[in-house]
């Protein structure tokens, strides 16, 4: 009888607030509350993850160790740091402005590496927009201004052509033809990796004989939660990727050499995205390692980093300071930045002209030795 009057009172003092709804909605906004205050930050990033099926593997392996390395799991020393590690078990529906900023604020002092905090925070803001999409929250709190600010940054080395030159010749000749594809004319080094022996074209011209590469894939290193890393096979990064990059004259006999040596007899097993229909097939693969396996683009770095080393030059000089050398080398030579895309397999025009093209120091001097000529006089 006491539980039962205990009840009619509850009921009544909420009735006189103007708060009483049936027993059976209240007890369903409980349920939905209870499960709102379960979807914290942190279990909202890995949904919206997950959700992402359209993305290749290695763009969601990227974006899901951002969001590991400074929200989910903080590396040191952000994992000490209390502004950092309380983001993720925060209920969405609480998260607020002042949450954000308390992260960014702290991942800025924290860690040294404004470009992946950037990058960290663009998936948080993805992740917001997409919660409001869905009516899990009403707006979208990550909103912090400065962290939408490009980082400005020192223009990468631009190599010398004779660097270039030495580098080919320590490297070892299995890998010399990779090496002159990226260095010389601009591929990518996953580009590289994933030609294959009819990759190869050749062309019959009025001057002689000359090859190109059909770039018409791209190798990416997948590291799965718990299992061993292997590359992908996937398209290239973009549909400019698509492309016929020639090999220039001098390159030709270093191509043939390594045709008729290097080719492995029998393919590779290499294992492909869900865009090439998953599974594995067969590839002859242009280049493999000894043991006739797709070789890992760290692999690949350190048979560079080597050849850098014995040769002498600078130690910048990274896989793809190629393809800056190889955009400046066209813009000198009066290439349309419509034609370097081709040849380079950007779209993005910006990002030509802005990252890759740069000045040789030289450069200045030569011009102005031929505006001289122009103006000497007699």
């Amino acid at each position: 009888r006491k539980i039962a009057e205990g009840w009619l009172s509850h009921e009544k003092k909420l009735i006189d607030l103007n708060a009483w709804i049936p027993p059976q909605e209240r007890l369903a906004l409980q349920e939905k509350h209870q499960q709102e205050m379960e979807l914290t930050v942190g279990l909202w990033l890995e949904q919206f993850h997950d959700s992402l099926r359209d993305a290749k593997a290695s763009t969601l392996q990227t974006y899901r160790r951002t969001i590991t390395n400074r929200i989910l799991d903080p590396v040191a020393p952000g994992d000490q740091v209390e502004d950092i590690t309380r983001l993720r078990d925060i209920p969405l529906v609480e998260l607020t402005k002042q949450d954000v900023y308390q992260w960014w604020d702290a991942i800025e002092r924290t860690y040294d590496t404004p470009e992946t905090n950037r990058k960290a925070y663009r998936r948080l803001k993805a992740a917001g927009r997409e919660a409001v999409e869905r009516e899990l929250i009403g707006s979208n709190p990550v909103n912090v201004p400065a962290a939408n600010k490009s980082v400005a940054k020192d223009s990468p080395y631009l190599p010398k052509t004779e660097e270039l030159h030495k580098i080919l010749t320590e490297v070892p000749a299995r890998y010399r033809l990779i090496t002159a594809l990226i260095l010389f004319h601009g591929l990518r080094i996953g580009e590289a990796i994933a030609l294959e022996g009819d990759s190869v074209v050749a062309h019959d011209t009025t001057g002689g004989r000359r090859y190109g590469v059909r770039v018409k894939q791209n190798a990416q290193r997948i590291t799965p939660p718990g299992k061993s890393t292997f590359m992908l096979v996937q398209p290239p990064k973009s549909r400019a990727g698509n492309r016929e990059v020639p090999i220039m004259p001098e390159f030709i006999p270093l191509l043939e050499e390594h045709l008729d040596k290097y080719v492995a007899e029998s393919p590779t097993v290499v294992r492909l995205s869900k865009e090439f229909g998953g599974g594995t097939r067969p590839a002859q693969l242009l280049t493999t390692t000894g043991a006739g396996l797709m070789g890992m683009d760290t692999s690949y770095r350190s048979v560079l980093a080597r050849a850098v080393e014995r040769a002498g030059v600078s130690p910048l000089i990274k896989p793809h300071s190629g393809r800056r050398w190889l955009v400046t080398m066209l813009a000198e030579h009066g290439a349309h930045v419509k034609e370097i895309s081709r040849i380079v397999g950007d779209e993005d025009l910006e990002v030509i002209m802005s990252i890759y093209m740069q000045v040789r120091a030289e450069r200045t001097t030569e011009l102005m030795d031929i505006v001289s000529k122009s103006v000497a006089r007699g």
